[in-house]
């Protein structure tokens, strides 16, 4: 994938990726890159009922795992 035509890592850039690379269940966590500047880049994580404990103490909270993989994808976008 090519970057930006600054050679930095863009918004669009990691929507790409995100589009490009992962498997379709890391997809439908929704992450959202939200933008950024040189060295930095925010993304989002939806809390939708698929992410969400439905129960419980925590309930309405987004479950760890869905947490942990999201750090892990946006890690791998981090070395991109």
């Amino acid at each position: 994938m090519a970057q930006s035509e600054n050679n930095s890592f863009s918004k669009a850039d990691a929507q790409t990726l995100l589009g490009e690379v992962f498997a379709p269940w890391v997809q439908k966590l929704g992450l959202v890159p939200e933008g950024g500047k040189e060295g930095r880049q925010t993304f989002s994580l939806p809390a939708t009922g698929d992410l969400v404990r439905k129960g419980g103490p925590g309930g309405g909270v987004v479950c760890g795992q869905a947490l942990a993989a999201a750090a892990d994808t946006v890690s791998v976008l981090a070395l991109a």
